[in-house]
């Protein structure tokens, strides 16, 4: 019964029917065992900067001359966004709902895209230097963040910025949307909790001499992990209202993160291997390549990992 409705969804997606796409979605949510499942270079020229996983079969990747492309998981086929695309690099993705996704990039704006029709439906300009990061809030709302020192809360139905957010005082790096529309925000001075209703920094931990906080992600409504340039990685959990950090572990320099179901985390390096953690263990290394690792969590518990050079390889 399990496999006619898997194969039944499938053919709804319109995606082939394959052995190892069977085992992508039929392992939803297992805990992460490690395992290669598939294996693929994509044909690129230009580098993959960002990933964003959509569903358990589709992933957006970006590249670094502004290009996107959706890529179907089970055939390594893909179709390119033609239109409006970004004329630098692409910096990070923010899936908004299952129908639209935002973009960020070197050319200073975001974009807004449907999926079904990979046309641009919303252009948001407004930061004076490179958008690193963005983040998705409540129902209509998004948050970006800039090599300008700034973050930018906008109103997607009226693609109006709501507020603008000054309190770093250097490049913000990365963003992690919690729970009640507060965002939580890296630079390389200070980690910063922003109340995106009240436009109010909440708390503010400035920069440790011995470290600064370059990588984010969201693991809960109230829990996020940040991942530091001396590879410290920390786990943060809201206690009487403010954030309390406890140390995870290290892993060699961290590139990205991604958070994995069942508490577990995996974090990129540029010694060419994904560290997994469990909670405050560290449970295995999957050999990958060096270079730049762009990490994502697909809903079934599998992680897609993609190579700057376009080595992509999917683990469950």
């Amino acid at each position: 019964m399990r496999d006619e409705l898997v194969r039944n969804a499938l053919m709804g997606l319109n995606l082939q029917f394959t052995p190892d796409l069977v085992k992508i979605v039929l392992n939803y949510a297992h805990t992460f065992d490690g395992v290669l499942i598939k294996k693929h270079f994509l044909n690129t020229p230009p580098n993959v900067t960002a990933i964003l996983a959509v569903s358990d079969v589709l992933i957006v990747v970006g590249y670094s001359n502004g290009e996107l492309a959706l890529l179907d998981l089970a055939t390594c086929t893909s179709l390119v966004f033609e239109k409006h695309k970004h004329t630098q690099g692409i910096k990070d993705f923010a899936l908004i709902d299952k129908a639209t996704f935002a973009s960020c990039s070197n050319d200073h704006s975001v974009r807004v895209w449907d999926l079904a029709t990979r046309l641009c439906t919303a252009f948001l300009a407004g930061h004076s230097d490179r958008v690193l990061a963005v983040a998705a809030l409540s129902l209509h709302k998004l948050a970006s963040s800039s090599a300008d020192t700034t973050i930018k809360v906008w109103d997607l139905q009226t693609k109006s910025c709501l507020m603008t957010l000054d309190g770093h005082d250097d490049w913000v790096h990365d963003l992690a949307a919690l729970s009640n529309d507060i965002l939580v925000a890296c630079s390389s001075s200070a980690l910063c909790v922003w109340d995106t209703e009240t436009g109010i920094c909440i708390q503010k931990k400035p920069r440790d001499p011995a470290y600064w906080i370059c990588w984010l992600v969201a693991t809960g409504n109230d829990t996020f992990v940040s991942g530091c340039d001396d590879g410290t990685i920390h786990k943060w959990a809201r206690t009487q209202g403010l954030f309390v950090a406890s140390i995870v572990g290290r892993a060699h320099c961290i590139r990205s993160f991604a958070a994995l179901p069942h508490n577990q985390l995996a974090a990129g390096t540029a010694t060419g291997v994904v560290n997994i953690w469990d909670d405050q263990k560290h449970v295995m290394e999957l050999p990958i390549s060096r270079g730049w690792q762009r990490l994502a969590a697909l809903p079934n518990g599998n992680l897609v990992c993609v190579t700057s050079d376009g080595q992509m390889s999917i683990w469950m």
